[in-house]
């Protein structure tokens, strides 16, 4: 018979819907087969909710006892965090994945898209192959995005090869690392094995790309930029930390990081002194880094003056996208703020002391940002998930922590993304911007960090 701990801990990484959980706990002898049947994540079995047998099976697994006996004053394991999820929400029963559609089972015709794109690479391969290895890596791929007379296309075409090395690159499967001409060769017959949709994803890309690096006017002056913090989004780096960090500040203190010099060249100047010389953006850049809500392209420089810091305090062998590409919570509150970070996690916290935590962080200048749980990798062949979160925050993500209102006891925070809320959120618009019980901020998030007050 399957340990109960097994059915529980599949309910609350949502393996099983209410519907599934009941199906399960009412099965009896069959209990084993029904439940190893339903842990398909294609399966997504709905059937009718009995509020009462629901209530029934939670109460046999021992959930309710288990949510009800949740302490606010010890702390959390990740297990009775997910426990307060799922189980705070009755009425949320999300699937584990969004419902599959038929596929096909058969390779599909090259879209005319596709086929631009590959003619496009491939009539730049050689002079983006800066080492001559017959393969593109992804600092050579970055170095080709600096150049300022890439047509529309090849702006387009760069901005996917950086987005997708590892699935291109791993078309001709055996051929080392990189993109080769062999696996754009197979990526032009029948795209990615077996992921019709990621293929069909990098075609209407494409297209959209085109039109829009042509579409990019001449670079107004940085001085006429609307440099709203909270306007910021989030595309295709990794810069998470760095938005919201950024997102925290007063416009005038954004403001105050730029100076343009007299050839054109832009001074970033970071607040504990430190500085970084960045140039205009080319159209590729500004296709594949953050911007504003109306094209802004501060977003987009500060990433790169960040990355040129960190690569040049590293060391790194690698690109500036790469050095920036996952930046340090201490490190965007120092370069931002010039004070050292205070970084606290809410793993040795308990729910009372994360409350007295926020509101205290809340109550000095800021910035405040926060990072969400991990998703970890389990090595028990028969544990379950219980980190993902299906809440619509995303995994090992960054927000900023914008205040705390000790009469709702909420929280309010934004993503950087400028979408994606709490999904029991209402969402204002496409800020970013929404509220959250402190509770389920616990159960959600791993760290908080804001700087340091200074002596």
């Amino acid at each position: 018979m399957i340990p109960n701990q097994q059915i529980r801990e599949a309910f609350l990484a949502h393996r099983l819907n209410q519907a599934e959980l009941v199906r399960v706990v009412r099965s009896g002898d069959r209990a084993d087969e029904v439940f190893q049947d339903l842990l398909d994540p294609a399966t997504d079995l709905r059937d009718p909710i009995d509020p009462p047998r629901l209530a029934e099976a939670l109460e046999e697994l021992g959930l309710d006892q288990e949510f009800a006996g949740l302490d606010p004053a010890k702390v959390w394991t990740p297990y009775e965090r997910a426990l307060f999820r799922r189980m705070s929400s009755p009425g949320f029963d999300p699937s584990e994945v969004p419902a599959i559609e038929n596929q096909g089972s058969g390779e599909e015709a090259p879209g005319p898209a596709r086929a631009d794109f590959v003619r496009t690479v491939d009539g730049r391969f050689d002079q983006w192959d800066r080492n001559q290895d017959t393969r593109l890596e992804v600092a050579e791929i970055d170095r080709a995005m600096e150049a300022t007379d890439s047509t529309p296309a090849e702006s387009a075409a760069l901005v996917l090869l950086r987005s997708n090395p590892e699935a291109l690159g791993s078309c001709q499967p055996h051929d080392g690392p990189g993109i080769t001409r062999a696996d754009l060769g197979l990526f032009s017959r029948q795209g990615f094995a077996g992921a019709p949709e990621a293929t069909r994803s990098l075609e209407a890309e494409f297209r959209r790309l085109e039109p829009e690096a042509e579409a990019l006017g001449p670079a107004a002056p940085l001085e006429s930029e609307d440099m709203d913090p909270l306007a910021t989004r989030q595309n295709r780096l990794g810069s998470c930390v760095l938005l919201s960090t950024a997102a925290g500040l007063a416009p005038d203190q954004v403001e105050g990081l730029f100076q343009t010099g007299p050839a054109g060249e832009i001074r970033v100047n970071f607040r504990d002194g430190e500085d970084e010389t960045v140039f205009e953006l080319t159209p590729a850049e500004r296709l594949f880094h953050a911007r504003g809500t109306s094209g802004e392209r501060w977003p987009g420089l500060l990433e790169v003056a960040m990355g040129q810091r960190l690569a040049r305090k590293q060391r790194s062998a690698g690109s500036v996208r790469q050095a920036a590409d996952g930046v340090p919570p201490q490190e965007a509150i120092l370069a931002l703020t010039g004070r050292e970070a205070r970084l606290e996690s809410l793993d040795d916290l308990s729910l009372l002391a994360t409350r007295d935590l926020v509101a205290e962080m809340c109550s000095q200048p800021g910035p405040r940002i926060c990072g969400t749980r991990p998703r970890p990798l389990l090595k028990e062949e028969r544990a379950f998930d219980v980190e993902t979160l299906h809440n619509g925050l995303q995994n090992s993500h960054c927000y900023t922590l914008l205040d705390y209102d000790p009469q709702s006891d909420t929280v309010g925070l934004r993503n950087p993304w400028g979408s994606g809320p709490w999904l029991m959120a209402a969402e204002s618009g496409e800020s970013g911007l929404f509220r959250m019980p402190l509770a389920q901020f616990y159960a959600s998030f791993r760290w908080v960090a804001a700087p340091q007050l200074q002596a």
